[in-house]
């Protein structure tokens, strides 16, 4: 569940962890991790949508609760980890114009409430909780690779339009890397002091989705006050992004330009342990698309606000 997606939004996670060689003054950020290391982390999400269609405002609001385990498992012969990513609990809380409530849980076996979109997308979510997705980042913190995802959800999607559309963003591999980018930081080659700026570009073709091209510039801030010890630094980023769509499903089409309008987010690392302690962002995104739907061709109008939230859990989550 990326930015780039412009239907409902569903949301998959990625996260993890960064370590510091000492250089004088300046830290050198890398990835830091030993083989069989498990970490848990809760990511939270806020994503609030409206769209006007022939004049009349729609609004659709959708919020997630995500816990995940990840284990390190070894490096390659490049040092490149990969982290075997596991859902512990999925919860799903929307709001659908002229559908109404539908909320999910993992833990529940009453997820398919017998509406429309219960008996749509229940299999999806059933599908994301139950994956195990392998995450492949190198020594500076970029995801060269994400696998599992796309596979575990094939079958759920498969004839299914309304959970393609939920899944954009989520069906192909390439897809699935680009979204869990976003919760990493990809640290310059060069030592970091405080104060210093870098940026990451990135240019991709998805496939059934568009082409979203932009940067995300990030600055250090340095070292932060924290109970936690003064190995906690600080991070700061905003984004940009330019995205094409081309939409293609089973029974929707959508064509257009959107982008984002504002963005901002903080970032704190402990590079003792070498590890991500938090990361949250707020985006804005705007654009105007056309859709084809049933014969139909319906201009949109669109703005959406997303919040994302990543925290480390001391332990694995409890049960209710």
């Amino acid at each position: 569940m990326s930015r780039i997606s412009t239907a409902i939004l569903a949301l998959f996670i990625g996260s993890l962890l960064s370590g510091p060689v000492f250089a004088q003054d300046a830290i050198t950020f890398r990835l830091k991790a030993k083989p069989g290391d498990k970490r848990y982390y809760q990511i939270s999400s806020t994503m609030e949508m409206s769209q006007k269609v022939a004049g009349q405002e729609v609004d659709t609001k959708m919020t997630s609760k995500q816990a995940i385990e990840r284990e390190v498992t070894e490096p390659d012969k490049d040092g490149n980890i990969t982290l075997r990513s596991k859902t512990l609990r999925l919860q799903m809380d929307s709001v659908f114009p002229g559908v109404g409530p539908y909320k999910y849980d993992s833990d529940s076996t009453e997820n398919n409430d017998g509406s429309a979109i219960g008996a749509a997308v229940a299999p999806l979510y059933d599908a994301i909780s139950g994956a195990v997705v392998d995450i492949t980042v190198n020594p500076q913190g970029k995801v060269t690779k994400a696998t599992g995802l796309a596979e575990a959800i094939k079958g759920a999607i498969q004839g299914n339009p309304i959970a393609q559309q939920f899944a954009a963003g989520s069906d192909s591999d390439e897809a699935s890397a680009m979204g869990m980018r976003d919760q990493f930081i990809e640290f310059p080659k060069k030592a970091l002091s405080p104060g210093d700026e870098w940026e990451v570009p990135y240019d991709m073709s998805l496939a059934k989705l568009g082409k979203a091209t932009g940067t995300t510039k990030y600055k250090y801030e340095g070292r932060e006050d924290s109970t936690r010890g003064k190995s906690i630094h600080k991070f700061t980023f905003t984004a940009s992004m330019d995205f094409d769509l081309d939409l293609k499903t089973d029974a929707v089409t959508g064509t257009g330009k959107m982008k984002i309008t504002s963005s901002k987010g903080t970032a704190l690392f402990d590079a003792e342990a070498g590890r991500l302690i938090s990361k949250n962002s707020e985006t804005s995104i705007d654009g105007d698309i056309t859709v084809v739907a049933g014969g139909m061709t319906i201009a949109i109008q669109q703005e959406q606000k997303q919040k994302i939230e990543l925290k480390l859990l001391d332990s694995p989550p409890k049960k209710d």
